[in-house]
This record gives structure tokens, C-alpha cells and sequence, in this order.
């Protein structure tokens, strides 16, 4: 007997150990979701219920995304600081001071943080104390964007049009693209060795070792998304609404949804697509075709980014100051948590293994 739930047990390990994230996030359970309001705070809300566990004041709006990490949570503020706050009680553990507004969300790396700020440098920081490690004068303009990482390099765009890749160690730049004047990056990320970055009306893809150009393709109107990778295919949106799906490798046609103006960066889970537009609508669509599954109102624009969860759909709702929680195979709305203000953070979600899943301008990869 003692042998059989052994060995039970140890098929039981093996079983999860085996099985993709995107499985992983459908046995678990959502605990946490932290989102940032233009009142100035940083909201933690039980994710099951929707009721407030606590709430940190900072001395600005918060339009940063919270990122987690080793019981930690970070966001930015237009008070020009970086915040670190325990993720149980969000007393502060440190702050860190730039020369101005944090829009960027943070990105923990090896035990290191990486911020851009509008000051149009990129700061590396030790996650655990705060302390500077280095500075970047990266940007001729402001940094929107945030960082991706991937071995020792660091990747961000600007708002001068460039991207840059960064010696995660150093902060010395390794290269720089810079093919066509911009207005600036709407985001970037990584994925199998690959940069994905939109640049005007432009989705650009370059080797992530050397900057070399692997394929670009032309959009119907500007690209207003960060682009997100998964399953083989790059999503983005763009301002005339429409979602493209293009295989990651080529950047041949997979499949196009329109909708209206879309500043929302798609996430990808439970074999669905999700993707949130500026007419206040979350919709979900078929991973495979791009067929619409359902899609739900809320009751101003979106301009967050969804972040899909333990069955769940989380996305901020702007003018109405409203974080929404959807049942992500239906569409049903689970609860709503109202701020005092404007909402364009995109929420983080902790599991109860500890697990985060992140969305916004943080370049979602594979």
C-alpha cells in the first residue's frame, strides 16, 4: 500500500511537472490582482471576490503596470519613483527616485530590476535593496516603453523610434536599431531568438543577438500595441481596430479581427485570444481562426492591457476607475472594483503557488 501511493504521488509530480502553463493556470487558483489608479495609488484585490486587501498611496498617478516577483511587488509613478511594497501587507520595503514620470513597467531579471523612465534613461536596480547598479543614457526622448530580458542583454525602445539592446551587466549598448524615423516604440518582446517591435504603422522582427532585420510588415494604420508572442504567431493592434496574427517566423497572414482602436496588447490563453478595444469592449477569439467566442461591455474605453488568469479575465475599464473580473470561457462578469480614479494600468495577478501573470506594455513572450 505504501508503494502504490508512492508511487501515486510520484506520477502526480510528474503529471504537473509535464504540463504547460497555460494548464498549470487552469488548475491553480487566482489570489491577488494589483493595478495602479490616477489616484495615486496601488490597489491589491482579493481575486476571487473583488474586496480590497490594501492599498499604497504614492504622490502621483500611477500609469506603470505592477510587475511581482519573490514576494514583491514594483510599479512606477508620475512622482518620478519606483516603488518596492511586500506583496502580503504593501508596507515599502524601498523607493527609488529618477528625474521623471515612470510610465514604463519594471521587469525583474536575475535578481535585477529594469525600469525606463522619461528622463529617456534605463535604470538597473538591485531587486531585493534598491540600490542603483547602473544607468543608461539610452533615449534621445522619453521611454514609454518597457524592458524585455533575455540571457545578458536587455531590450526597450524609445520614443525617439530606436531600439536598443543593452548589456544587462553593464548598461553598455550592444546595438541599436534605428532603420526609419519613428514617433516612437509601442512596445517590444522576445521570442525565440527574435525581437518583435511596431514602429509607426511598421511590426518589425530582428535577430536579438545582432539587430539584423528578419521581416517587417506593413499595417493598415499605426501599431498601437505591444506585440505579443505565442503558439507560433505575433499579435498586434492598431489604431483603425484591427488585431493582425502573423506567424512569428515569417510574418506570413494567419488571420486579422477588426474592432475599434486597440491600445490593448492581446493575451493568450485557454486556446482563446483576448484582446480589449477603445469602444469599452473585452473580446475573446479563437486562438486557431480568429472567430469571435463572445465578447463583453464594460462601460468606458480600455486602454490596459487584459491579464488571463485561473479561469479569469482581468482588465481595467478607464473612465469608469473600474477593474473588471470576467469568467474568461464565457465572458461573464465576476465582480468590479471601483477606484477613486482613471485606470490605464494593466493588472498583475498572483496565484496561490506564487505564480504571476503579467500583461500591459510588458512584452508578452512565448
Amino acid at each position: 500500500m505504501k508503494f502504490l501511493r508512492l508511487f501515486t504521488l510520484l506520477l502526480l509530480v510528474h503529471t504537473f511537472a509535464s504540463c504547460d502553463k497555460d494548464y498549470l493556470a487552469e488548475i491553480d487558483v487566482a489570489e491577488t490582482v494589483y493595478v495602479g489608479s490616477y489616484d495615486k495609488k496601488l490597489y491589491a484585490i482579493d481575486a476571487a471576490t473583488g474586496v480590497k486587501k490594501w492599498e499604497f498611496a504614492t504622490n502621483d498617478e500611477i500609469h506603470s503596470s505592477p510587475y511581482l516577483a519573490n514576494g514583491t511587488v514594483y510599479v512606477g509613478s508620475d512622482d518620478h519613483k519606483l516603488y518596492a511594497l511586500d506583496a502580503v501587507t504593501g508596507v515599502k520595503r524601498w523607493e527609488f527616485i529618477t528625474d521623471d514620470e515612470i510610465r514604463s513597467s519594471p521587469i525583474v531579471a536575475n535578481g535585477t530590476l529594469y525600469v525606463g523612465s522619461l528622463d529617456g534613461r534605463l535604470y538597473a536596480l538591485d531587486a531585493t535593496t534598491g540600490a542603483k547598479q547602473w544607468v543608461s543614457e539610452t533615449s534621445s526622448g522619453p521611454i514609454y516603453s518597457s524592458p524585455s530580458v533575455a540571457g545578458e542583454t536587455v531590450y526597450i525602445g524609445g520614443k525617439d523610434g530606436k531600439v536598443y539592446a543593452i548589456d544587462a551587466a553593464t548598461g553598455a549598448k550592444k546595438w541599436v536599431f534605428a532603420e526609419i524615423p519613428s514617433n516612437g516604440i509601442t512596445g517590444l518582446t522576445l521570442a525565440r531568438g527574435l525581437v518583435y517591435a511596431g514602429l509607426d504603422s511598421t511590426l518589425f522582427a530582428f535577430d536579438a543577438i545582432t539587430g539584423a532585420k528578419r521581416w517587417q510588415f506593413q499595417a493598415e494604420s499605426v501599431v498601437t500595441s505591444a506585440p505579443t508572442v505565442k503558439n507560433g504567431k505575433v499579435y498586434i493592434g492598431t489604431f483603425k481596430g484591427r488585431l493582425y496574427a502573423r506567424d512569428a517566423a515569417q510574418g506570413i497572414e494567419r488571420w486579422e479581427f477588426s474592432s475599434d482602436t486597440t491600445n490593448s496588447s492581446a493575451m493568450v490563453g485557454n486556446g482563446m485570444v483576448y484582446v480589449a478595444s477603445v469602444d469599452g469592449k473585452l473580446h475573446a477569439l479563437d486562438a486557431v481562426n480568429g472567430q469571435k467566442k463572445w465578447e463583453s461591455m464594460t462601460k468606458s474605453p480600455i486602454h490596459s492591457s487584459p491579464t488571463v488568469a485561473g479561469g479569469g479575465v482581468y482588465v481595467s475599464s478607464l473612465n469608469e476607475k473600474s477593474l473588471y473580473a470576467f469568467d474568461a470561457t464565457t465572458g461573464a462578469v465576476r465582480w468590479v472594483f471601483q477606484t477613486g480614479g482613471n485606470i490605464s494600468s494593466s493588472p498583475c495577478v498572483v496565484m496561490k503557488s506564487g505564480e504571476a501573470y503579467h500583461s500591459g506594455g510588458i512584452g508578452v513572450q512565448e
